[in-house]
């Protein structure tokens, strides 16, 4: 850092995702990049800094919220409020191609996190959740940039009265 600590330090890269690190808050100053290659080795390298475009943004409840993270390394963060009686919610993946998402509490504490691979199986829920403000952060890591499409959405019960012999025929709502 500025002040001549290490930042980060990796004992070796072996490919163009191992040896990403970051994202770091980095105060002003100057930085070096040291490189130091073992015995009498001169490797070929490459690298790339790049800044971090980390979003927030407030969605509501049933919302589809579609998006793309270019950078990786970079975060998108969506939250939402349950306001009153506790509610449960599920958070419906509806197109993903890599990267993670989290869902935090009001102290932006983790509840749930999950890879975003596929949306069979990145749901995540049902949570019932009291009121406060919470958040979908979405990141990218290790080179990946991602693509993603969900929904946070009330998960409804219903609850009926059946007779031995009752015959019923409906649809589930909603996922969760």
């Amino acid at each position: 850092d500025s002040t001549g600590a290490a930042v980060f330090a990796i004992a070796a890269a072996t490919s163009a995702t191992t040896g990403d690190r970051g994202p770091f808050t980095l105060a002003a100053g100057d930085y070096s990049l040291v490189l130091d290659p073992t015995g009498d080795d001169t490797p070929d390298y490459r690298f790339q800094v790049v800044p971090v475009a980390d979003s927030t943004q407030a969605i509501a409840l049933g919302q589809i919220v579609t998006g793309a993270i270019a950078v990786s390394g970079s975060k998108h963060r969506f939250e939402f409020e349950i306001a009153g009686e506790p509610t449960t919610v599920y958070l419906d993946t509806l197109l993903a191609s890599a990267g993670t998402w989290t869902l935090r509490d009001p102290n932006d504490v983790s509840i749930a996190s999950d890879p975003l691979t596929s949306t069979a199986t990145g749901d995540l829920g049902p949570f019932t959740l009291a009121a406060g403000v919470y958040a979908i952060e979405i990141s990218a890591a290790g080179g990946a940039t991602v693509s993603y499409q969900f929904q946070v959405h009330e998960a409804l019960d219903t609850v009926a009265t059946l007779e031995v012999g009752d015959t019923v025929t409906d649809a589930i709502p909603s996922a969760g």
